[in-house]
């Protein structure tokens, strides 16, 4: 779905006159988010497509997080295809050892009632790179890419930016 697509979904629900008066835009240019922008082509640059240009102009997936974070939500990056290898067992094991060490980690910084800023942000760091690896091994079982399993496991799940702090 594109994001012109999407934004006439949204208007739908929400009409571009509220959307217009909120933002404190014309109504054209709100109109012109729901079509398709390029040569020829009505439409304008929206909202959603300069978030993405941001990103990659940036590299940095965080914008991506402090979006999720503004809808209560969490961005699980997916590195798909060069994270997992080994048989399906081992790369199983592997999960399930990663978890428990995220485990074994909280269970330290609780053990004196208490978890610090500092303990609190490496359970973070090791959570996001935990559902990295696992959203990854989900994706591969979905697609049926079990060669996926086959690729290479260094620093699997490594982010390639931090998590953001609110």
């Amino acid at each position: 779905m594109t994001s012109h697509e999407l934004l006439r979904i949204i208007f739908d629900k929400t009409p571009p006159k509220n959307v217009a008066t909120e933002l404190k835009l014309s109504l054209s240019t709100v109109h012109k988010w729901g079509q398709q922008p390029g040569a020829g082509k009505s439409g304008a640059l929206n909202p959603l497509d300069r978030v993405v240009a941001l990103m990659k102009l940036s590299g940095d997936t965080r914008i991506l997080a402090w979006l999720c974070q503004q809808s209560d939500g969490y961005f699980v990056y997916n590195r798909r295809g060069d994270q997992l290898r080994g048989s399906t067992v081992e790369v199983v094991s592997g999960l399930v050892q990663r978890f428990a060490d995220t485990l074994g980690e909280i269970a330290k910084a609780a053990a004196d009632n208490q978890i610090l800023a500092p303990e609190a942000d490496k359970i973070r760091t090791e959570w996001e790179r935990l559902k990295s690896s696992m959203e990854a091994f989900v994706s591969d079982c979905e697609s049926g890419d079990f060669k996926g399993l086959n690729k290479k496991i260094s620093d699997q799940s490594r982010r390639k930016n931090p998590p953001v702090k609110d």
